[in-house]
């Protein structure tokens, strides 16, 4: 993984770093919303929008902190 890292332009790992985090911020207020909204299925979405929100965020951290 390291070397692919090193094989990407430092510009583009940061944005990709900086999506991700965007990415799970979106997440999160996309379960908030469907919260709202109430309801089996909009309880179900919102959990696997937390879930993904969860995963971004380890995604995030890990490739934050190389």
């Amino acid at each position: 993984m390291n070397e692919l890292m090193f094989a990407i332009p430092q510009d583009i790992l940061t944005a990709a770093i900086e999506g991700m985090r965007d990415l799970k911020a979106y997440y999160e207020a996309d379960a908030c919303a469907l919260a709202r909204m109430g309801g089996d299925r909009a309880e179900k979405l919102a959990q696997e929008r937390l879930a993904a929100a969860e995963t971004a965020g380890a995604l995030y951290d890990f490739f934050g902190s190389l």
